[in-house]
């Protein structure tokens, strides 16, 4: 909603703070409750085209509902490649396609609402992969490409036209 100030640069969960009232409401992980933050390590917060506002967590990806002011919450799940590559998230792009892409410990994961979620991970077999899966940030130039900058391995280019990666 508009009037708020959403602070996540924190190991203490999430902050709202009302910019007419300076009240500050603090959201944080409730092992019990499984719509609450899943994390209190708060990564990167982006609020979408759409409105949305996405949180990535040291423990998952967070979509908050403004409605019931509660968070549904993505996460890895073992032996699905529908869920989320890696729980430790550092970094969340909306591209110009309105596509979600989330740089994780171990490789991307692009999150379309609509239909499965989509991985990008090193593979030491395939050049045409990203060269490092520790993935810092993510930037859309404006011909539509992604530069994505790793901890180790330098910057990968791609090109999602093409399906082409460069390094």
């Amino acid at each position: 909603p508009k009037g708020y100030i959403w602070v996540g640069a924190t190991n203490e969960g999430l902050h709202r703070i009302n910019i007419e009232t300076n009240e500050v409401k603090q959201y944080k992980n409730n092992p019990e409750d499984e719509k609450s933050l899943p994390g209190n390590s708060v990564r990167d917060v982006l609020r979408d085209s759409y409105g949305n506002l996405w949180i990535g967590t040291d423990n998952g990806i967070a979509k908050y509902n403004e409605k019931n002011d509660r968070f549904t919450t993505y996460k890895n799940k073992i032996y699905d490649k529908n869920s989320l590559v890696n729980d430790k998230v550092l970094t969340i792009k909306e591209d110009s396609s309105g596509l979600i892409w989330v740089g994780t410990y171990s490789g991307i994961s692009i999150f379309d609402p609509s239909t499965n979620i989509e991985h990008y991970k090193k593979d030491p077999f395939d050049e045409n992969s990203i060269s490092d899966n520790l993935i810092h940030g993510i930037y859309e130039d404006e011909e539509g490409l992604l530069w994505v900058g790793t901890n180790l391995k330098g910057v990968n280019i791609i090109n999602r036209k093409t399906n082409e990666i460069k390094h």
